[in-house]
């Protein structure tokens, strides 16, 4: 009896374990304050920096990338050519306020928020329903929830 419990541990221990299959990781890749989201670059108009970053996202397959657009960016020479390449490429665009405006008091906060849908119904056009679907604010300065 001794000789086949220890045959049948050898052969337990023997063979290789199963390791469980970790969960796939899902994260929100975004990009904020578009068109502008940083400084000039000294010699590259803000329509070939938008194209460089969609191309780098096509090259790796990055699905489903949202911009957040401040209305004012758009003022700049390119800005508005640049969000068009954003929405030509496939991505999203959400609300990120006209001006950048923080929700210190709500009804300038949204009052801003609101002065920035025009420009996004034009980049975006569609149904209600499809517009209800995209209109996505995201708070400047990472204040939202219960901190906010």
């Amino acid at each position: 009896m001794r000789v086949t419990a220890l045959s049948v541990l050898l052969l337990a221990c023997s063979r290789p374990a199963v390791a469980p299959v970790p969960a796939p990781i899902e994260m929100a890749i975004t990009f904020d304050d578009l068109p502008a989201a940083g400084p000039d670059v000294p010699g590259m108009s803000r329509l070939r920096i938008h194209r460089e970053i969609l191309a780098a996202l096509r090259k790796h397959g990055v699905p489903q990338v949202y911009g957040f657009v401040n209305g004012k960016g758009a003022e700049h020479p390119d800005g508005r050519a640049a969000l068009e390449a954003w929405v030509a490429a496939g991505y999203p665009l959400g609300n990120h306020t006209y001006s950048h405006s923080t929700p210190k008091e709500l009804p300038g906060y949204f009052a801003d928020l609101h002065r920035n849908e025009p420009l996004l119904r034009e980049l975006l056009p569609g149904s209600e329903e499809r517009w209800k679907s995209l209109s996505l604010p995201r708070a400047p300065a990472r204040r939202h929830g219960r901190g906010a």
